[in-house]
């Protein structure tokens, strides 16, 4: 959830709306859905530190009956590394409504990986429902930026932004 320092901005405010678009979805499905919410959630559940993110993230989760892998808690790994080199702390996560979490690991971090955060991995105890479905024919697809482009220009354009990260 991305609460980035702008001018003028306050980020409890802006952790507050994603949260409540969290709280949107889950009000909408949590009847007919099994709801996985994963990633960086810019709060911990880490006891010693309590801050008003990791508090308003404690509440979602228990307002919503939101289960947290054990595995998360009791490890309590850090997936964030600060790029100052000197904090850390645990703010990658894996929520469900039910209890469909089999297993949660928090990744090392790998060579490749330039990211702060670590990777987090679950086992899920439901599979998905799959089918194959008609492919469409699109003839035209839009880029990052909105342009509309065709299949052999979307491939050009995204391997002059591969190309760049090599």
């Amino acid at each position: 959830m991305c609460t980035c320092q702008r001018k003028k901005s306050n980020s409890d405010v802006d952790y507050q709306a994603h949260l409540d678009i969290l709280q949107a979805i889950t009000g909408e499905y949590e009847e007919t859905h099994t709801i996985v919410f994963c990633g960086d959630v810019n709060g911990t559940l880490k006891k010693k530190r309590n801050n008003s993110h990791d508090k308003k993230l404690a509440k979602f989760i228990k307002t919503n009956k939101l289960n947290v892998h054990q595995e998360m808690i009791t490890n309590s790994t850090p997936t964030f590394y600060h790029n100052d080199g000197k904090s850390t702390s645990q703010l990658d996560y894996l929520f469900s409504n039910n209890d469909v979490i089999n297993t949660a690991i928090e990744m090392q971090q790998a060579p490749i990986n330039k990211s702060s955060h670590l990777p987090v991995i679950a086992n899920l105890t439901k599979r998905l429902k799959t089918g194959v479905k008609k492919e469409r024919k699109a003839t035209q697809l839009t880029n990052f930026y909105g342009k509309k482009l065709t299949k052999k220009e979307y491939r050009n354009v995204l391997n002059q932004m591969i190309a760049t990260c090599n």
